[in-house]
């Protein structure tokens, strides 16, 4: 054995056999001595019993904290859908009116009588009022007409139905027509000219005039399969 590690071992061996011979001894060490090791015992022993419990309060706090980031967000949504509804509740009048300018089908019957209306009012004679193919139920137009479709588009998400006018109004009666043509173009339902004839003819000894409109409305697209 090394000399340095021998010494030591002798120099142990001799301390721990003097506490050996005075815990025999004396009455005093013992007590103090059966303390400290009954307390070290307890503390080992209430380590591993609570670490259980620390390890749980742990993850209950963390889940706390979590739940709480969570409620905030869901408060936050909340906030922003009160305030969209109270915006949506103001503007409630603009967009029933968006919703009649731009419907989600054509009403192509709601536009008849609308134009039959003007034609009440202005004292102008509609001589023919004609309609394009318009969606009222069932499946979209077939594909060999997509490029048409296409062609009828007035923006993005809408679609468009096609009509023409044939007005008839005498020559001396020129401005209900021109009060006509400004009624029909300020329509609540947007309208789009395409085009607009105007021809003479004689009727009954009286010259009139012969106006040919062709026009197109929109529609949003459904949006259902």
């Amino acid at each position: 054995m090394n000399p340095f590690w021998k010494r030591g071992y002798l120099k142990n061996k001799s301390y721990l056999l003097n506490i050996a011979v005075q815990y025999k001894e004396r009455a005093d060490i013992r007590v103090y001595l059966e303390i400290i090791l009954s307390l070290l015992t307890v503390s080992l022993f209430s380590i591993f019993a609570l670490k259980p419990t620390l390890i749980t309060i742990a993850e209950l706090l963390q889940e706390i904290e979590s739940k709480k980031s969570t409620l905030s967000t869901m408060n936050e949504k909340i906030q922003k859908l009160n305030t969209a509804q109270t915006l949506h509740d103001s503007e409630k009048r603009n967009i029933d009116l968006l919703k009649i300018a731009v419907p989600d089908t054509p009403q192509p019957d709601i536009l008849a009588r609308q134009i039959e209306g003007l034609s009440q009012k202005h004292s102008v004679s509609v001589s023919n009022f004609k309609m394009g193919n318009a969606l009222i139920l069932g499946s979209k137009i077939s594909k060999q007409d997509s490029r048409k479709e296409e062609e009828q588009k007035l923006t993005v998400n809408a679609d468009a139905m096609n009509f023409s006018i044939g007005l008839n109004i005498l020559v001396d009666e020129y401005d209900q027509i021109l009060s006509f043509l400004n009624d029909f173009e300020n329509l609540r339902r947007p309208v789009v000219i395409d085009s607009l004839n105007i021809q003479t003819s004689e009727r009954e000894g009286e010259n009139t005039l012969n106006f040919s409109i062709s026009a197109r409305v929109p529609a949003m697209k459904s949006t259902s399969k």
